[in-house]
């Protein structure tokens, strides 16, 4: 049992006041340890030594791994768990004082994402590329159960699509831009498998081009069609080298005219 295992153990009694029961169930903690654990995160340590605490009969899933974007303030390498619970019989509580939650559900990941497409909802970029995994595998492997041992015997890594909102997504391209920023926001616009529109590609140099060229490339294999290409504004890190960018896609330019009286007349 790793390090982020004990983590994701403490978690629960902080957040849930759930913990294993020793038998490969669940119960709910006391209040006295709760409050212990809580108030400093040793006390989960505390509570495991004096064996008011167990991890015997505990079992979960490491079914993916997200890394926290170049524009994050702080970057952090994240790991998604799947604990399988069956029919837990305890009821998650929130935390003494502050919670991170504003209340507890159940979801199916098909329910969930319905849900947050129609704004009913708001989920972070990494959940909701999660979800989307688990409602792929779902159909492949035709349960949930199935579907979370699927991605852990290969949990998805490395890129992946950041969702800001329902048909909002963004790619960061490395540019000359203010310091301490690196990268320039493109976002791609509209409905996968419709007509998508692309704002701010930036990209000027082999690295940006190749990252431009993927998603140009996602975009066609979801059956959508690239109606236009926005430049928001002039400043030369969110206008990419047109002449390259056109040989990766062509759409008309819409912007300001002050924006497009500086851009350079491309041949393409």
């Amino acid at each position: 049992m790793g390090v982020s295992t004990f983590a994701l153990l403490r978690e629960m009694v902080e957040e849930l006041g759930v913990a294993p029961d020793g038998a490969g169930g669940f119960c709910e903690v006391s209040a006295e340890v709760r409050e212990l654990v809580c108030g400093d995160k040793t006390g989960w340590l505390e509570s495991m030594e004096s064996g008011e605490l167990t991890a015997d009969g505990f079992h979960c899933e490491m079914i993916t791994e997200r890394i926290t974007p170049p524009q994050a303030p702080a970057r952090f390498h994240n790991l998604f768990y799947h604990v399988p619970t069956g029919d837990p019989g305890v009821t998650p509580s929130f935390p003494p004082g502050r919670s991170e939650f504003d209340e507890f559900r159940w979801w199916r990941p098909s329910d969930l994402i319905a849900s947050w497409e129609a704004n009913e909802l708001r989920l972070p970029p990494p959940i909701v590329t999660l979800t989307r995994d688990l409602v792929e595998a779902i159909e492949r492997e035709g349960d949930l159960q199935s579907a979370c041992d699927a991605l852990a015997a290969d949990p998805p890594s490395g890129p992946h699509r950041f969702e800001y909102g329902p048909g909002v997504e963004c790619i960061l391209i490395r540019t000359a831009t203010l310091p301490p920023a690196t990268h320039t926001n493109c976002f791609i616009l509209g409905e996968r498998g419709g007509e998508r529109v692309i704002v701010d590609p930036a990209s000027r140099d082999e690295e940006g081009l190749e990252e431009l060229a993927l998603k140009v490339q996602e975009i066609h294999d979801d059956g959508s069609s690239i109606t236009a290409t926005i430049f928001t504004h002039r400043h030369p890190d969110h206008v990419g080298d047109l002449t390259r960018i056109s040989e990766i896609y062509q759409a008309p330019i819409w912007a300001s005219q002050e924006t497009l009286a500086s851009i350079a007349p491309c041949e393409n």
